[in-house]
């Protein structure tokens, strides 16, 4: 006894990530085109067939209609009818296929793993030691090496598939390819910043991290920043914010691209705004 996968349709298995769970259950799955014979016999996707030949005469069905009823009366032929199956799985057939972005998806969220495991103890360790302290200087010489990996392949993505898309990777993977290009060098960021603007304008990156990139970019050139977003360390290795342009109306900008009020924002790090 053969046992054999359908699927429900062909097209399911194309869609894209989070529109179809097939695609994680049958990643490496084979199936064989559908015909009225294997429809009308499945019981919970699958089908019990006797033997070879019959699965591949109603195969011949499926693909050749009325002709391929003469082709089954033929005794002899059916003798090569393994070849013929070939030709039909792996021809014209619907065959399970791994939408690209289902591993550019996983991959990315990944990759916000290993950018933000560090970071987070960043955090405790500047405020228990100091932004400059022989603590944080080990903690910055051991993510360096993964952020240089991770834009590294970021990058390859970017070239090959262009910039990645929410509605293909999913927030968390847009979120991953964001914050790998905010903390890479300048080059980077300057090269791929139309890239982020071109994908907020089609709906397909947050407009609150474009507003964070401008700024470190701005930053960088040092010029100053349009949202507020940026803050800089001083001599006595406490934070304050990164000089802002037009100051009077930048909660009008912040709150265009989504941004809490800056005195809200700043207050997550300890300071005041408007500084007295």
């Amino acid at each position: 006894m053969i046992l054999a996968k359908v699927p429900p349709l062909c097209s399911d298995y194309h869609m894209a990530p989070g529109e179809s769970p097939s695609l994680e259950r049958v990643p490496n799955a084979t199936f064989l085109p559908q015909s009225r014979q294997f429809r009308t016999r499945a019981v919970r996707s699958i089908v019990v067939i006797t033997d070879y030949d019959d699965l591949l005469t109603n195969a011949i069905s499926a693909v050749f209609g009325r002709f391929g009823k003469h082709i089954k009366r033929k005794g002899p032929l059916i003798r090569l009818l393994p070849m013929l199956g070939a030709f039909i799985i792996f021809g014209p057939g619907c065959a399970v296929t791994r939408h690209p972005a289902v591993d550019v998806k996983r991959e990315l969220e990944a990759m916000l793993d290993t950018d933000q495991s560090q970071r987070s103890e960043m955090e405790e360790v500047g405020t228990k030691y100091g932004h400059n302290s022989p603590e944080m200087r080990e903690l910055w010489k051991r993510q360096q090496p993964i952020d240089d990996a991770n834009i590294k392949r970021l990058v390859e993505i970017i070239e090959k598939n262009g910039w990645p898309a929410r509605s293909l990777v999913g927030d968390k993977g847009a979120t991953a390819a964001f914050l790998v290009l905010q903390h890479a060098d300048y080059a980077y960021q300057k090269k791929y910043l139309p890239l982020v603007r071109a994908a907020v304008a089609a709906g397909e990156a947050r407009a609150s991290d474009l507003a964070l990139l401008e700024d470190r970019v701005l930053m960088r050139e040092g010029k100053k920043q349009r949202y507020g977003t940026q803050l800089k360390g001083n001599d006595k290795g406490a934070w304050e914010l990164y000089p802002v342009e037009d100051e009077a109306n930048v909660d009008t900008r912040r709150a265009a691209v989504g941004l809490p009020p800056l005195a809200e924002y700043l207050k997550q790090f300890g300071l005041q705004y408007p500084s007295k």
